[in-house]
């Protein structure tokens, strides 16, 4: 299946890439590399690698109020032309969370994604996990035009003045990952699409569990110790990891958590809570940490103290990052679930897109879980061919996945599911004093909307997310 755009879109970006070594070299002396060959490092990941304090400029495709930016060269000219493009304008910019693989792999599907929907213009930037700065970059980008407004979510405490920057200049904006307590889409006004989070702890539950499953194997009825590796304080992401993580060792009787502390979802924050966790406890038979950017950090670290990985200890994630599947192809990494970076910039940008032409959602709909696969060995080869076998191909179709172009047979091509909000703050935030629940979406819940919205979305997931045979669409 081949689909393009009529015109190529405006791409604007600085996100430190692999073989730029002026934007590399200055992240790798932030990473304490003994027993590491450079090779070493920029083998398990040279974006990964990217952060420890270094701020990361952002840019606009022709406004000069907007952040300064070095311009990229715009996608290869497209080889066929889509019958039907955006009928109202997008211009998309996309708030990073921090540069890793997974999310470069993310913007990279999304640029994608603007030139399969005709989406007129793409720029993005760095957050660098600080949601002040998110916010800041999204009201930059709203005053300078920009109507859709792609959010990695921190600790969610950026989406409400988000939402009030959107809202009068009449800019959507999706969320994902981090939401602000007790404030969904349904709470606000059509503007803030759809709110998009890992149904954990399932997804990183099953990861960790199959660890587990393979070091009691190994050791018997011997008791082991385990690490965990957790994400940014505070966030309602790293709460649910780290909950399933606890789920699934607390299974095992013999195996106990020993040390837990945050990487924040840094490679090298995650590498030196390692190092610390060692020094205490000594070396550890499974580290579980809560997203493969972390173990691009902790992998070459636990190789620095001489441990080898996947042998003396085993090693799990969640996100399914590429060099992290790389590791599971050579037995270094035992496990970790992929939802697929590629998900989380198909479905923000597509929903953004389809409202923006004027298509309603119901209120249920507007808060989805995205589920994942569990990947080891024994399946990594087709989950590698299908998402990551060519640079210039799409593995999902967002043509397929929007209501716009496809009302009646559309597929989501993931595993998505309704999030119950009487239960989505249980254990992490109380509700504010006052607050109710939105009357469309209680009403909907009561008369069995959440069901229905499951069964619907199931319906019509026709291509699943493990038929590695679809090729997605070629640029």
């Amino acid at each position: 299946m081949t689909r393009s755009s009529k015109s190529r879109s405006v791409v604007t970006s600085t996100v430190p890439t692999p073989g730029d070594n002026s934007t590399i070299d200055p992240i790798l002396e932030h990473l304490d590399t003994k027993g590491m060959s450079r090779r070493d490092v920029l083998r398990m990941s040279a974006v990964g690698l990217a952060m420890a304090g270094i701020g990361v400029a952002c840019g606009n495709d022709d406004d000069a109020a907007a952040p300064a930016a070095t311009a990229a060269p715009a996608t290869a000219a497209p080889t066929q032309t889509v019958a039907v493009v955006s009928r109202k304008e997008g211009r998309l910019a996309h708030l990073i969370l921090t540069p890793n693989q997974y999310t470069r792999t993310m913007a990279d599907a999304g640029r994608q994604c603007v030139e399969i929907l005709g989406i007129s213009a793409y720029t993005e930037g760095n957050t660098n996990l600080d949601p002040v700065n998110s916010v800041d970059l999204a009201r930059q980008y709203i005053g300078s035009g920009h109507n859709m407004i792609w959010v990695s979510g921190i600790d969610g405490s950026e989406v409400r003045p988000i939402n009030q920057a959107a809202t009068p200049a009449e800019a959507y904006h999706s969320q994902m990952w981090a939401a602000g307590p007790w404030f969904m889409p349904v709470d606000t006004n059509e503007f803030y699409t759809a709110f998009w989070d890992l149904h954990d702890p399932p997804n990183i539950y099953g990861s960790t569990k199959l660890m587990c499953q393979e070091i009691v194997n190994r050791l018997g009825s011997a008791e082991g110790k385990i690490f965990h590796i957790a994400g940014f304080p505070g966030g309602s992401l790293a709460f649910r990891r780290t909950a399933g993580v606890h789920q699934a060792v607390d299974e095992f009787p013999t195996l106990t958590i020993v040390g837990e502390l945050p990487g924040s979802w840094d490679p090298v924050l995650a590498q030196q809570a390692f190092q610390d966790l060692v020094g205490r406890h000594g070396k550890p038979d499974g580290v579980a940490c809560s997203n493969d950017a972390m173990l691009t950090g902790v992998l070459p670290a636990a190789e620095g103290l001489g441990y080898t990985p996947g042998d003396d200890v085993l090693f799990c994630g969640q996100d399914g990052n590429p060099d992290i599947l790389e590791n599971i192809q050579r037995g270094e990494v035992f496990s970790t679930n992929f939802h697929g970076p590629h998900s989380f910039a198909v479905h923000p940008i597509t929903r953004m897109y389809d409202t923006l032409q004027g298509v309603e959602f119901g209120p249920i709909e507007r808060q989805m879980w995205v589920n994942g696969i569990h990947v080891t060995q024994e399946n990594v080869d087709g989950l590698i061919s299908r998402y990551y076998g060519a640079e210039d191909r799409l593995p999902f179709d967002p043509i397929l996945a929007s209501r716009v172009h496809n009302p009646d047979d559309w597929d989501p091509q993931t595993s998505l599911a309704a999030i119950h909000l009487e239960e989505y703050w249980v254990g992490i935030a109380d509700p504010p004093s006052g607050y109710q629940l939105p009357s469309d979406w209680s009403e909907a819940a009561a008369a069995g909307g959440i069901a229905e919205t499951d069964a619907l979305y199931e319906s019509h997931y026709k291509i699943k997310m493990d038929n590695f045979d679809f090729t997605g669409v070629q640029l």
